[in-house]
């Protein structure tokens, strides 16, 4: 018996009655746009996604090879059932479909048909258990939207990304294999093609080719020796795609999707063309790794602008990440969000840029590329890296994986998602607010304030800090592409702090609860994604929404949401030197315990408050001149924090306005 195809045919299975699946089918246009560029989201993701040991990369090989129509009757005897959709259907759109599949395996089996095998290593495969509906195999191979990913990080959820793989093949037909780590293998093909009648029985639209009736081959001896598997994990033979086909925009596409993947690694991938000469056997192997990265993006990429309509250059956010924290064109911020978990946002300041966002998570997959309407000139990069996080993400995306939209959630996962797609946005906006914060930013005294504002304190007396005075004069210049004007400092010397004043100043905190909307005495409903103050639910005038504070949003009453209300404090601040670093030390005393509070700074000058950067903070995090998940307990509290221009101080707190 020949091992090139073992006895396995076509099996239809008979239907009596049910819906019929005509010509066309839904799914497919969602990846009708870019073939090959869906085929390479889909398939690596779904690789990434079964990653067998974590601490090593996985291996993706794309690569073209051909199957000679004698050795495959049963394969090609496919045609049949081409030729019955055609009758069935008797309609133009079938002939359409159909007749060049036909055309295609008459042309092509003496002389063999070119298939390209995506195939994959350090994964764990695909485990098949008979009437098991969640089994990954099943799943893949003869399920329709139904994905059996458990993990809260995997990329896929609807299980209509198999479309993919069938929009390449000229003959809608893939061959899969699949070994396990515990050392089980299974075979199967599949076409999907549209409901007939042949041999006198109607027909379902989908088909499997095996020798084991119907079922998935399972015994390692009965599969055809070509699609064996040697090690563990899946490969999946795309029938129909011509040779080479696609090789370009294969690996355009793989460095514009999975090129953090790679920078991290966490993935490589070969691809391999055929050769005309060289039957079965590939050459020009291009192996896209670390090591091989940066000089792959530069070429195939020359340009340094991603400028062009919808997203087509990966380079400048590669760069952002690639070059984080090199110099001051390239920042790097870190924080831990409430509902996201941590989060890495990646900035490349440059003044020709489109001021783009590249969006990923956990499999280091693009999502989306979009547009941001601020001018400040950049390129940006967000990932979430959390497992929750991820999987909150995972339920705002679309079939296809390429965008995020609360819209797209279960209902019962909606207000969830909406919650923390505005906690990204609000984190995003502070964090280039932080970066370009000269941009035009000018701020307002307002009468009558008083009472939510810090004012300029005095030194503590008893608080065990050294204190210096620091000199300098501005030097009336500002940097090219600085973002404050910058100042000479002297030599710090030291010298004799004046006698503390005998009371202190009150100021207040800003804290996070979470409710419902019902309770409206704790304070303003804070979420969203806009700048400006909007009414409090029930109607009444805005609020006045303190710098630095989450975005406030109408809500429905009784709806969960974060509410902030200011606390009384009383505080004193001063300036220290520790190893020629500038620190401003803030003592606060509160009454009571407070587990998610954050603080404004602002700096009081001769003529207008500035707002200056804070760069570190004892307690918290920072974004701009904010400092969040402050946690205070009642009495004496010590915040130490250390602004971007290395200069003394009086800190205080005031409202401002961007213009």
């Amino acid at each position: 018996m020949s091992t090139s195809e073992l006895e396995c045919r076509w099996h239809f299975a008979p239907t009596a009655g049910g819906q019929d699946q005509g010509p066309n089918e839904a799914m497919s246009e969602l990846f009708k746009k870019d073939p090959f560029e869906s085929l390479v989201r889909e398939s690596i993701q779904n690789s990434l996604d079964a990653v067998q040991d974590k601490d090593r990369p996985v291996h993706v090989v794309f690569r073209w090879k051909r199957l000679i129509g004698s050795n495959h009757p049963g394969l090609f005897a496919l045609q049949d059932h081409f030729r019955a959709c055609v009758s069935f259907w008797n309609s133009q759109s079938a002939k359409d479909k159909f007749d060049p599949m036909i055309r295609y395996i008459e042309e092509n089996s003496i002389g063999g048909v070119y298939y390209l095998e995506v195939s994959d290593s350090n994964t764990s495969g695909m485990d098949y258990k008979p009437n098991d509906r969640q089994c990954p195999f099943y799943s893949f191979v003869r399920s329709a939207g139904n994905s059996s990913k458990a993990m809260n990080s995997a990329g896929g959820s609807y299980g209509f990304g198999k479309a993919a793989y069938f929009n390449v093949s000229k003959i809608r037909t893939v061959l899969v294999s699949t070994q396990t780590p515990a050392g089980k293998n299974f075979f199967e093909g599949v076409s999907s093609i549209c409901t007939h009648e042949l041999d006198g029985e109607k027909r379902s639209h989908v088909g499997y080719y095996d020798n084991n009736n119907g079922e998935p081959v399972s015994d390692i001896e009965r599969i055809p020796k070509r699609f064996r598997r040697e090690e563990p994990g899946t490969s999946v033979c795309i029938v129909g795609v011509d040779q080479n086909e696609g090789y370009d925009d294969v690996v355009r596409a793989v460095l514009l999707h999975f090129w953090l993947s790679i920078l991290e690694g966490k993935l490589i991938v070969t691809i391999k063309r055929s050769s005309d000469n060289q039957l079965f056997k590939d050459n020009d192997n291009l192996e896209i790794n670390q090591e091989t990265l940066d000089g792959l993006i530069e070429t195939i990429f020359p340009d340094t602008q991603d400028k062009k309509r919808g997203h087509a250059n990966p380079r400048p956010y590669y760069e952002a990440v690639k070059d984080a924290d090199k110099d001051k064109f390239h920042i790097f911020i870190q924080q831990y969000l409430t509902n996201l978990g941590k989060v890495r946002f990646y900035v490349k300041r440059d003044k020709q840029a489109s001021d783009r966002i590249s969006y990923m998570r956990s499999p280091r997959m693009l999502v989306c590329n979009k547009p941001n309407s601020t001018g400040y000139g950049f390129y940006g990069v967000f990932i979430c890296d959390d497992e929750r996080g991820n999987e909150i993400l995972r339920h705002t995306e679309n079939p296809s994986h390429s965008e995020w939209d609360w819209k797209n959630c279960q209902k019962n996962n909606q207000y969830e998602g909406k919650e923390a797609l505005a906690e990204m946005w609000e984190f995003i906006d502070q964090s280039l607010l932080k970066i370009f914060s000269s941009n035009g930013a000018t701020f307002l005294n307002i009468a009558g304030l008083d009472e939510f504002l810090f004012i300029p304190t005095s030194f503590e007396e008893n608080d065990d800090y050294n204190t210096e005075a620091l000199t300098g004069a501005p030097t009336g210049q500002v940097q090219e592409e600085g973002t404050s004007s910058t100042t000479e400092v002297s030599d710090p010397k030291p010298f004799s702090a004046p006698a503390p004043e005998e009371k202190t100043s009150t100021g207040h905190v800003l804290v996070n609860y979470r409710s419902t909307a019902e309770n409206a005495e704790l304070g303003e409903l804070y979420s969203g994604h806009t700048t400006k103050p909007v009414k409090k639910t029930g109607g009444g005038e805005p609020s006045s929404k303190l710098p630095g504070s989450p975005h406030q949003e109408n809500e429905e009453r009784g709806k969960l949401g974060t509410y902030a209300y200011p606390i009384e404090v009383n505080y004193r601040s001063f300036a220290q030197v520790e190893e020629g670093i500038i620190y401003h030390v803030i003592i606060i005393h509160s009454e009571i315990e407070v587990e998610d509070g954050q603080v404004v700074i602002f700096t009081g000058g001769e003529q207008d408050d500035e707002r200056i950067s804070v760069i570190d903070s004892s307690i918290g995090s920072v974004i701009d001149n904010t400092v969040y998940g402050l946690k205070l307990h009642p009495g004496k509290n010590t915040l130490k924090i250390r602004l971007a221009d290395d200069m003394k101080h009086a800190i205080k707190l005031e409202a401002y306005e961007n213009k």
